[in-house]
């Protein structure tokens, strides 16, 4: 049984994603869900919690997008 320990509500939210992790290696994700308090990605090779990186990927925004850069 999984148990869910958000606080906070979370939207689906499909689109690719890249990561750039701090040694410069990019890997390529998909999103999953975003909320207030983060944001789920699924990856290929997994990597360690608590690791720093940027994602990019572009949010639908009334029949455009916008490309965010976040750094986590």
């Amino acid at each position: 049984m999984t148990y869910d320990k958000r606080n906070v509500s979370r939207k689906g939210l499909r689109a690719p994603a890249v990561l750039r992790l701090s040694a410069g290696e990019r890997q390529e994700a998909l999103t999953v869900d975003v909320g207030l308090d983060g944001m789920s990605l699924a990856t290929a090779t997994p990597f360690a919690p608590d690791t720093l990186c940027t994602v990019e990927f572009a949010l639908p925004v009334e029949g455009d997008s916008c490309t965010l850069r976040l750094q986590a």
